[in-house]
């Protein structure tokens, strides 16, 4: 799951994978090879080259469709797009923190001022100003 930070990034390499799936029972063009080195990213194509020298082509594929099964994502609400250097810390924080199996489902709200709302299995973190923006409100008002 290094590769996978964000539910964008899942999406991206769960397709990949199924296309490098589709690909394991045809020939030519379409095949397994052809798909490794044309329809999938750089980065996709060197893990699997590097794992189907030692093993089956179908079980590397079945395997890798399993760690994707494992993925828990961790909704994570901020006011702005955020940079893909701070998301990658963000990812990093999570994985050591939770899960490794982590992946982020970021939400922009421009309603959030400065901080961040993570909701995990069932549980919500507030870590933004507007709750204490609002407690502040509800004692003067």
């Amino acid at each position: 799951m290094s590769l996978v930070s964000t539910k964008d990034d899942f999406n991206i390499i769960d397709g990949e994978i199924n296309i490098l799936s589709e690909s394991l029972f045809k020939l030519g063009q379409n095949s397994f090879e052809s798909a490794l080195k044309n329809s999938v990213s750089k980065e996709t194509s060197e893990i699997v080259s590097k794992l189907v020298l030692e093993n089956d082509k179908k079980e590397v594929i079945s395997s890798l469709k399993e760690i994707l099964k494992k993925a828990e994502f961790v909704e994570l609400v901020v006011a702005v797009e955020l940079s893909s250097k701070f998301t990658t810390k963000i990812a990093s924080l999570v994985k050591k923190s939770i899960s490794q199996n982590a992946v982020l489902d970021i939400k922009v709200d421009k309603n959030v001022i400065a901080g961040a709302i993570f909701s995990f299995r069932g549980k919500y973190l507030d870590l933004s100003i507007n709750k204490k923006l609002e407690e502040i409100l509800k004692n003067y008002v």
